[in-house]
């Protein structure tokens, strides 16, 4: 990494992430290490996030997985990766939610993604969002989508629409039958 006498130049956050991100030497590096620190951030915020719409305790989760309080409270403190799949699965099932699919994307678009949006929120919805920018203006159609509020019914068309000023993205859903008239 950077020694004290080089120098930063960056005044935010996002000015040093895109700093970083394109340094040429140590930018790669960065790149990983980021991403990865803000998978696993997004993975344990997520059980805790479960955890509270379940309205339970660390107490009445660690009594459903027969083990103690303090175990769970690592667990939702978990951001170096050390928590297995299973025990992550564990969790989920004793607040009352299956995870879902684990998609995969392109490093490449992420790459892009970030330098583009550096202190955006970085949740799978946004960045598909972007990703649909990119690529057209026209609706999207998906067979299958949901989100933790509104199912969207398979075979309907869906527009995702993000507008620069308003962080959330909006899912406009249309019904097959209106698609096709």
């Amino acid at each position: 990494m950077r020694h004290k006498d080089d120098s930063l130049t960056a005044k935010t956050t996002a000015e040093f992430i895109v700093q970083m991100l394109t340094d040429p030497e140590e930018g790669q590096e960065f790149f990983k290490a980021y991403v990865k620190a803000k998978f696993l951030e997004a993975a344990v915020d997520t059980l805790i996030k479960v955890r509270h719409q379940a309205g339970l305790t660390q107490a009445q989760v660690a009594e459903r997985l027969n083990t103690k309080q303090t175990a769970i409270a690592r667990l939702e403190a978990d951001t170096e990766g050390t928590m297995s799949l299973s025990r992550y699965v564990d969790y989920a099932l004793a607040c009352g939610v299956k995870p879902h699919e684990i998609s995969m994307v392109s490093l490449k678009e992420v790459y892009d993604y970030i330098l583009e949006n550096p202190q955006a929120r970085e949740t799978e919805l946004d960045f598909y969002a972007w990703a649909v920018r990119q690529a057209t203006t026209e609706p999207l159609k998906i067979q299958t989508i949901q989100t933790m509020s509104t199912p969207i019914q398979a075979g309907n068309t869906v527009k995702l629409v993000y507008q620069p000023t308003n962080p959330i993205l909006n899912v406009e859903e249309y019904p097959q039958e209106k698609v096709a008239a």
